[in-house]
């Protein structure tokens, strides 16, 4: 019967000091996110002219002559991100507590792993299709406009991650780039992350390209790609019509060059098609050719 009491009386201070524990991180992650937000008010105030560093993470620069520009960097420098990025270094600066809540990981290891850059806990798929169909993308986006409105652009994507108890999380991702080059180039970025398991059903990864203005809001879709489309996933005879398709050629000849039927060769088209979520032949090809499922 003591024992019994005893094995109680542990089991509820555990989960009172576990508590105590949740309560003090919550309170750390509020005044964190007060305290920054209050350094970034106040150097925008008394500062207004000025380039200025936070822990040399990102610089926010406010034009007098560009009224977007300020209403923008105002909104950068005031917001509450989850991690910052030094672009080049492909190296995380700065993380939020929030992090290690959504990812089971330290913060050490996280700063050392967490990056689009890393499949260390993105899974590589996403990594591949964030690093080599959505980034370029921005870059050539970028590479085409004014260096000033480059502040008017934030990615949107979902990617998957390992969590650390070996579970598979969605992520959803809210990017701006803080500073930019006039080629595009992408130097430092901020991000805020949410978790949205069970959110997307299809294994889809989505991309979107915004760009706000004073009048207006608009939407570039990046892409819609399957996170699982690699290889094995098509049969060789869907990759040779895939390759054939991206050299040009109509379906008539396509037929005649692999001596099957046309009914075939739309038959494997469709698959093509349901296993990608391409809407038509144009972004078939996009598709595997971005993905390297085809040369």
């Amino acid at each position: 019967m003591q024992e019994m009491l005893f094995y109680n009386f542990v089991n509820t201070m555990e989960k009172i000091i576990q508590l105590a524990l949740n309560i003090i991180s919550f309170i750390l992650i509020l005044i964190h996110d007060l305290v920054i937000g209050l350094f970034h008010r106040i150097v925008w105030l008394f500062f207004p002219n000025k380039t200025f560093t936070y822990r040399q993470t990102w610089q926010v620069k406010r034009s007098d002559d560009d009224w977007y520009s300020k209403r923008r960097y105002f909104e950068i420098a005031s917001s509450k991100f989850d991690y910052i990025l030094d672009e080049e270094e492909k190296q995380t600066l700065e993380l939020s507590p929030k992090l290690s809540l959504l990812t089971g990981y330290p913060p050490e290891f996280l700063r050392e792993h967490f990056t689009p850059y890393s499949s260390s806990i993105m899974l590589e798929r996403d990594a591949e299709i964030y690093n080599n169909v959505f980034i370029p993308q921005v870059i050539e986006t970028f590479s085409s406009i004014p260096q000033q409105e480059h502040c008017g652009y934030s990615l949107r994507c979902n990617y998957r991650i390992k969590h650390k108890d070996n579970s598979i999380r969605t992520l959803y991702q809210r990017t701006v780039f803080t500073e930019t080059a006039n080629n595009g180039k992408l130097i430092a970025s901020a991000s805020l992350v949410e978790d949205i398991t069970g959110m997307i059903q299809d294994g889809n990864m989505n991309g979107w390209l915004d760009k706000y203005t004073p009048e207006s809001h608009s939407s570039l879709h990046l892409g819609t790609l399957n996170t699982n489309l690699t290889h094995k996933l098509f049969s060789n005879r869907e990759i040779q019509i895939l390759e054939l398709m991206a050299e040009g050629l109509p379906i008539k000849q396509i037929s005649d060059k692999l001596n099957i039927s046309i009914k075939t060769v739309d038959r494997h088209k469709e698959n093509i098609r349901n296993k990608t979520g391409a809407k038509n032949s144009t972004e078939l090809i996009k598709i595997a050719l971005k993905s390297g499922v085809i040369k």
